[in-house]
């Protein structure tokens, strides 16, 4: 009896609460690509970000989930404006967007007084690559 009673308060706890709620939310953001009718829209406009923006930006409270959905556009905006920045700073030249890159990347990860959350730097980075689109914009 003794188990059931711990695992009774285990899933009223706010830690399996918050699982859930994470959890669905995940289910929701990934259900277009198993439906037929908008899998093909899915995988062509990138639906599995969201999947990731989801996970990295759920915290237990909703302070913290808009003060991480904040940080996370923030890093984002900056990233792709970094990226257009070496693109054309290099007039399209890989080789000079492999070495821009490599410099740019390298002053935003040096380590500051203020302690960061190195997830972020690496999922904006992640954004910034220098790739052209369907469209040929970049992004």
């Amino acid at each position: 009896m003794h188990v059931f009673s711990t695992i009774s308060r285990f899933l009223r706890s706010e830690f399996s609460l918050f699982g859930l709620r994470t959890a669905t939310a995940t289910f929701v953001a990934a259900l277009p690509a198993y439906l037929a009718s908008s899998a093909e829209f899915y995988v062509a406009y990138r639906g599995a970000w969201a999947i990731v923006a989801i996970i990295l930006i759920m915290n237990p409270t909703a302070g913290a989930s808009l003060g991480s959905v904040l940080f996370l556009t923030a890093g984002t905006v900056a990233g792709g404006l970094t990226a257009m920045a070496v693109w054309y700073v290099v007039d399209q030249k890989v080789a000079g967007v492999i070495v821009l890159s490599f410099v740019v990347f390298t002053i935003r990860i040096v380590p500051r007084k203020k302690k960061t959350d190195g997830r972020f730097v690496l999922f904006d980075t992640g954004f910034s690559t220098g790739t052209k689109g369907s469209s040929g914009l970049l992004i």
